[in-house]
């Protein structure tokens, strides 16, 4: 269907070059044709219409066709649509399922000159449905010209679907009003389900004012559900006054999803209040918990975190070598839970004291002595897993200051791996460390047999400024691999070594790929010291 309609849109466009708009409208149709519903959610189908074809579909005689063209003038965004489609409604248009696709479209387009007629519509509609398509467009404009409106629609329109979209509407407003309105809705006893949305779109306002209402439903609410969704609320509003009760619902339940949800919201206030209840939580029996725990420490940036996270993560390490591959594929789900704590607990070390998680670091970069098989999706999970933990580990060894870190990350777990992903991180990372020794080990990397290694290596030898490496950074600039080529180019000109000049000059002139040239050009100045 996809390349039928491809097909359909680009003769579109040549037909409209021979034979003008008359053609258009016949493609069109063809068009038309073959968008059904399901291609709705792929998105590009909607921009392969011309445009013109599209406007020229809202005059159809066919429901169906003028349908589809104002779904497709909302989703494409162009400003340009917002006359053809306002013309289309005030004709008027009949059929109420192309009334629904015009002010949905209008909605999106996200125009205020598309306000009057939604007004209309919530005044003149019969149809709740069609209320409510308008009720949602409003709050998609975002005007607070149209907030009375949608305080109306709540209060006084007897659709329940009407009064659920403004709920919803509601949330795109920080204003008093607005949360005003929606804090009466959350702290009331009525419509539970109302109730309900209201709590999340409060949340949505961003409004501190949006707080002691949600505090207050959280000590009332009879439920894990509904407190689940008034944490989610709170995580939005990042407020401080939030520390204490979420801390104390965390220490009361015992639900998952729940002690999660308040971890999340504890990293989001950012208040150093936290920091104890997120320390604690790296120990948590729920996985997630922990995995969010170390997340907000992180995202905090809490330096003292280092050393307990770099413990937590030691353990894990110890705990899996000391499991054989057979032990760890017959429970496949903790391991993955623990890799992928490990992996997050690595970046929060690398970022927030790599030199106090050095062990922690090392012991995750080692490789395992046999190798997980591949030979189930359980296996190439877990084999996915130790991959990501260890080249977590091996970046953040080159924060670490070092020697011996320099040391590994040049052996047979670093640049001499198996796996070429990691030996590009290990060289990397002894770049970053730059020890003596790194030179040696960059240039080595130079004649590995994958590109993106040699790469890597090019380009770290440029910041290294060491001589040492123009001979063999030259000798790249006829590399078969066009980036390869473009960093040793570049590093030549960050060592800004005579000798490179010729060379660096044929690749300015020569050189087959555009960005190459680029980079020789660049260099060549630098090492020449043109202005």
């Amino acid at each position: 269907m996809s390349t039928y309609l491809q097909t359909f849109a680009e003769s579109a466009f040549r037909l409209k070059t021979i034979f003008g708009r008359a053609a258009i409208a016949l493609s069109l149709l063809l068009i038309l044709i073959f968008v059904t519903t399901r291609s709705h959610g792929n998105g590009w189908e909607h921009g392969a219409i011309p445009f013109e074809a599209l406007v020229k579909a809202l005059e159809s005689e066919s429901p169906e066709m003028r349908m589809r063209a104002a779904q497709s003038l909302g989703v494409r965004g162009q400003p340009e649509a917002m006359e053809p489609l306002l013309d289309c409604l005030a004709i008027p248009e009949k059929n109420p399922l192309v009334r629904s696709a015009l002010y949905t479209a209008l909605g999106k387009l996200g125009d205020r000159r598309g306000i009057p007629a939604l007004t209309v519509c919530l005044n003149n509609e019969t149809r709740e449905e069609l209320r409510s398509d308008c009720v949602a467009a409003l709050g998609a404009i975002g005007e607070e010209s149209s907030l009375p409106m949608l305080l109306t629609a709540l209060k006084k329109d007897s659709s329940f679907l009407v009064q659920s979209s403004a709920v919803d509407a509601l949330g795109g407003f920080s204003t008093g009003a607005s949360v005003q309105n929606l804090a009466a809705l959350v702290t009331g006893t009525g419509n539970r389900t109302l109730r309900q949305r209201a709590i999340r779109a409060i949340g949505k306002t961003g409004s501190p004012a949006a707080v002691n209402p949600l505090l207050l439903a959280l000590s009332d609410s009879p439920g894990t559900r509904e407190r689940l969704l008034i944490v989610s609320a709170l995580t939005n509003l990042r407020s401080a006054e939030a520390t204490e009760p979420l801390t104390a619902l965390l220490h009361k339940t015992d639900d998952p999803q729940l002690r999660s949800q308040i971890v999340i919201a504890l990293g989001a206030v950012h208040d150093g209040d936290a920091y104890p209840t997120l320390i604690e939580m790296l120990t948590d029996k729920v996985p997630a918990v922990r995995y969010f725990a170390v997340k907000s420490l992180h995202d905090q940036g809490y330096k003292e975190a280092a050393s307990p996270i770099s413990r937590m993560s030691l353990e894990i390490s110890r705990r899996l070598v000391r499991q054989s591959n057979r032990q760890l594929l017959s429970e496949p789900v903790p391991v993955v839970a623990d890799l992928s704590f490990q992996v997050v607990a690595l970046q929060a070390i690398a970022d927030l004291g790599a030199p106090l998680g050095l062990q922690a670091l090392l012991q995750a970069a080692r490789p395992r002595p046999i190798p997980i098989p591949r030979e189930s999706a359980a296996a190439l999970k877990l084999a996915e897993g130790f991959y990501r933990q260890r080249r977590a580990a091996l970046y953040g060894l080159g924060y670490t200051k070092s020697q011996e870190a320099a040391e590994f990350l040049a052996g047979q777990a670093g640049i001499g791996d198996p796996d070429f992903r990691l030996r590009a991180v290990a060289v990397r990372s002894i770049g970053v460390l730059g020890f003596p020794g790194a030179v040696d080990a960059a240039i080595a990397c130079l004649d590995d047999q994958v590109a993106e290694v040699r790469w890597t290596g090019a380009a770290v030898l440029g910041r290294l400024h060491d001589p040492k490496a123009v001979k063999a950074l030259i000798k790249e600039l006829s590399d078969i691999n066009s980036e390869v080529r473009r960093q040793a180019a570049l590093s030549l000109g960050y060592l800004a070594d005579p000798l490179a000049a010729v060379e660096l000059n044929r690749l300015a002139k020569a050189d087959e790929n555009q960005d190459v040239q680029t980079a020789a050009a660049y260099s060549l100045k630098l090492v020449t010291r043109q202005p």
